[in-house]
């Protein structure tokens, strides 16, 4: 063991089936999962990495369903989507904990195998879900004073429960898998063919049909940095009827954006980000680039992925590259590795590579967590182009400094919590 990383300590019981969801600070928020069967975790409990200890909110013990769609909203209050009685709630997460009424979804149980996005700093879709599956897209930005669930302007072709949802590098969200049929998990209802969500239309259009292995319970789906989508496993019991089968196999989706076209590339980028930092990305297709997204890396398990999360950054285009600015909220972009794409003005977005947002320092301009003299290399180089003379003082007066890494990556949270709770890959609900 890396004796730099102590051990972490028990939480208050076991959980079994519960959500990490990372905070603005780095800590991490638990919920639900039970310590014994159909015995519920009730109480949350923050891990703060600072100290390597848990506080318990015992302020906000109640009983939530197992794998809580759990997201961190911009004010830093958490938000479970959907608990027995389709009411969202707010969690505070600050002293003992308390928790708020925000609204109730609009269709429901969709806590039951349907999956959520955080497409947006804030803004989230419901998509599937329920016993009897819907086929509606739930909507709900948390920006508004009044939140309020509302329905997207269209619908799936068809229900879906046991379904994935996917953050693709252009900002859409892919739906695949899943089936169309009420109970458990009914292979007879499977969905072969992918849809794409546009969060900025709200349209749904079907896309290629996938085989004709079923993806349902414990179906996993995955983007990865080079725009493609990793579609995995799925269980099916018949719906309780026998025999239980499991897919060992995978599947690529490949976007239409990885065909319609030359993919902008990216030459350079800083390795660490502070936020409110404005940062160059070197790229030869400066003069194409429309925007930018970061997206964290997956962490999926029963129709959801914790620990997906975008954000859309406006760039401005300077010689030889772009300039983005990250938030200044680490509310809306926790501290961890996100996904960086660059997308020109045709839709069509670059390979990714990774920036570590939060542990950015000023004068850090090669961005390897050190102020040093090859940073003025750096700044020497780009003199007029990205940077100019207050930059230089920037760099001087922060000689010397380097930046802490202590802070666990968001795409760790699941990770963190699989060492601490005793987890079964077999028992349902």
């Amino acid at each position: 063991q890396d004796p730099n990383i102590p051990d972490v300590p028990d939480m208050n019981l076991g959980r079994w089936y519960p959500s990490a969801t990372t905070l603005g600070n780095g800590d991490v928020l638990v919920t639900s999962g039970d310590f014994a069967p159909s015995n519920n975790n009730q109480t949350p409990q923050v891990y703060e990495y600072q100290t390597n200890t848990w506080r318990s909110l015992t302020g906000a013990s109640r009983v939530i369903p197992l794998f809580p769609r759990t997201f961190l909203a911009p004010d830093g209050r958490a938000v479970t989507l959907s608990d027995y009685g389709d009411n969202t709630h707010y969690l505070d997460v600050t002293g003992n904990g308390q928790w708020q009424w925000l609204d109730d979804t609009l269709d429901n149980e969709l806590h039951n195998y349907g999956t959520a996005v955080m497409y947006d700093a804030g803004k989230i879709a419901y998509i599937g879900g329920g016993s009897t599956p819907t086929q509606k897209i739930n909507m709900l930005d948390l920006n508004d004073a009044n939140p309020q669930w509302t329905y997207g302007a269209d619908d799936m072709a068809q229900p879906r429960r046991q379904n994935d949802a996917t953050i693709l590098a252009d900002g859409t969200v892919l739906i695949t898998g899943g089936t169309s049929n009420p109970g458990w998990n009914d292979p007879a209802g499977s969905i072969a063919t992918a849809e794409i969500w546009d969060p900025v239309t709200e349209q749904v259009t079907q896309v290629a049909a996938a085989s004709s292995v079923y993806r349902g319970y414990h179906s996993t789906a995955t983007l990865m940095p080079d725009g493609r989508v990793l579609i995995t496993g799925g269980d099916h019991d018949h719906n309780g009827t026998g025999p239980f089968t499991t897919n060992n196999n995978a599947e690529i989706y490949e976007p239409a954006y990885m065909h319609n076209g030359s993919r902008p590339t990216i030459s350079s980028a800083p390795a660490n980000v502070s936020y409110g930092e404005t940062f160059y990305v070197q790229t030869p297709d400066a003069a194409s680039i429309a925007r930018a997204l970061i997206v964290v890396p997956g962490s999926t398990t029963h129709s959801q992925n914790w620990s997906q999360r975008a954000n859309r950054l406006d760039v401005t285009q300077a010689a030889g590259g772009v300039e983005i600015t990250l938030t200044t909220n680490s509310n809306e972009a926790p501290p961890g590795d996100y996904m960086l794409f660059l997308i020109d003005n045709n839709g069509i977005p670059s390979v990714a590579t990774y920036v570590r947002a939060g542990f950015g320092l000023e004068g850090d301009f090669n961005g390897d967590g050190v102020v040093d003299a090859a940073d003025y290399t750096v700044y020497r180089d780009r003199l007029g182009i990205g940077y100019d003379t207050d930059d230089y003082q920037i760099w001087l007066s922060n000689y010397g400094a380097t930046a802490s890494t202590s802070v666990p990556e968001p795409a760790s949270a699941m990770l963190l919590l699989a060492a601490l709770a005793t987890f079964s890959l077999r028992r349902k609900r």
